[in-house]
């Protein structure tokens, strides 16, 4: 008896002490937060999340001392100094709120980015593709069953007092909001790509494995296209151009005349998919608008039911910022105000009220502002190092990996080209950090799986893992 509750209380310890089913639980937490039916039992497991995510940081970095691992240390403590700082002088508004924003910045940049530090390069590689597999599954049932209920239900239809699957004429699905929607699907995009880089480079992309990515492809892009997203759209855009370059532009070693051509030609092409992009989400628009509500019918209707009834799946707001001018001159006001550290991410809304007669929104929809706003021009710039060294290690790496010929290539290249789309994203979005949400989670994440794969600092490129050793680390 004695032996079976000591195996237990082992599996149990071994349980809490492995951060990588906290990544995934946390992560799926999030991931189900705005889901219609699960957010409002999902936010009662968060206290519980931080309690075990303060308690790993504890075990990894305090007891097994694997904090010297983790790449630019220096920079993350002197933002985290600066944030807490700015934590403490505003102490008076909402600290504990901030300080739960402050451990959740915390883990997102320990436990997600650091996992380079606790994990091995294998362990790594296998987490990544289980967590994109279940990116891909959910995401792709999520987006079909809004599909089918939008067979259903053209107008969408009341939950608890907020409108489903449709809403201000753009297609949520089973999320109360259209941008979240559209982020969700995007995301599964680039997750099915990273997996079939993955599943190619060990020789399992089988013919029904293609046709089951195929497929999921075309429930995500459509769902993308009835969000009417720019943000989102852009982001799947970039992330795609960023692939075509390396495709374009990987046999040119040296500049020479002749590629100019390739340069101007790319650009050219550039063009075109851009608007084909736009082109293509009009098509599935009409499509979709005219399967669910035929011509023939329509035309029996009364007029004002027609107009009233039609979903387009455009957006009802012609302004093409959405707000986001007004909203970001509010930011520049708070900054001015607090400029060297300043007003903390809890303090938005009341600051806002105090100082401006309120905010057009709850948030700046610029993760970089939402960041200066927050933690002042002394943190944005300290975090900034930090992300301008990540950037020169991850370029670093890809030419070092195309030059070598490494069998990870592709797959940087992937990583990469989703961390460069996203910080594009970031700059009309409510990203990069200061957000409780699925969508900050999985950016760390991933910049932690390619953080794994950068070259070893202060080696040259030389030093990089043979293939015999590319998983046994």
């Amino acid at each position: 008896m004695k032996a079976k509750a000591r195996f237990l209380l082992q599996e149990i310890w071994l349980f809490f002490t492995d951060d990588t089913w906290f990544r995934l639980l946390f992560l799926i937490s999030y991931y189900f937060s705005t889901v219609c039916l699960f957010g409002a039992y999902v936010h009662q497991s968060a206290d519980f999340f931080m309690i075990w995510g303060l308690g790993l940081l504890a075990y990894h970095f305090l007891f097994k001392r694997e904090f010297h691992k983790i790449r630019y240390r220096y920079w993350l403590l002197l933002f985290l100094g600066s944030a807490l700082v700015t934590t403490l002088l505003r102490f008076q508004d909402n600290l504990l709120v901030n300080f739960y924003y402050y451990e959740y910045i915390i883990i997102c940049l320990f436990l997600y980015y650091g996992i380079h530090a606790t994990k091995s390069r294998s362990a790594v590689h296998r987490e990544m593709t289980f967590i994109l597999s279940f990116i891909t599954a959910a995401t792709t049932v999520l987006m079909g069953a809004g599909l089918i209920l939008l067979m259903a239900f053209p107008n969408g239809l009341m939950v608890w007092n907020e409108p489903l699957i449709v809403q201000r004429n753009r297609f949520t699905g089973l999320i109360f909001n259209a941008n979240i929607t559209a982020f969700y699907a995007a995301m599964a995009i680039v997750a099915i790509t990273i997996l079939w880089v993955i599943r190619r480079s060990v020789n399992r992309l089988s013919r029904k494995r293609i046709a089951v990515y195929l497929f999921c492809l075309a429930v995500n892009f459509i769902a993308l296209f009835l969000t009417d997203s720019n943000d989102s759209l852009l982001m799947v855009v970039v992330y795609c151009w960023f692939l075509a370059l390396y495709l374009f532009f990987k046999d040119c070693r040296h500049f020479t005349p002749g590629i100019w051509m390739r340069v101007v030609a790319f650009l050219l092409l550039s063009v075109i998919a851009a608007f084909a992009a736009l082109g293509a989400r009009i098509l599935v628009q009409t499509g979709v608008s005219d399967m669910l509500h035929p011509p023939e019918v329509l035309a029996a209707e009364e007029e004002e039911v027609l107009f009233s009834t039609h979903t387009t799946f455009r957006h009802e707001n012609s302004n093409l910022d959405s707000g986001r001018a007004i909203v970001w001159g509010q930011a520049y006001d708070l900054i001015c105000r607090f400029p060297m550290f300043g007003i903390g991410r809890a303090n938005f809304e009341d600051y806002g009220n105090r100082y401006l007669d309120g905010l057009r929104y709850d948030d700046f929809h610029n993760g970089l502002i939402s960041l200066a706003v927050s933690y002042g021009l002394m943190g944005t710039l300290l975090f900034l190092v930090f992300a301008f060294l990540a950037a020169g290690t991850t370029l670093k790496t890809i030419f070092c990996r195309i030059k070598k010929e490494s069998p990870d290539a592709r797959l940087v290249i992937y990583l990469a080209s989703f961390v460069g789309a996203y910080s594009l994203y970031s700059m009309f979005e409510i990203a990069l950090l200061m957000d409780l949400s699925y969508k900050v989670l999985v950016f760390w994440l991933l910049l932690g799986y390619l953080s794994a794969y950068w070259l070893p600092s202060g080696r040259p490129c030389g030093t990089l893992d043979s293939p015999s050793h590319r998983l046994k680390r």
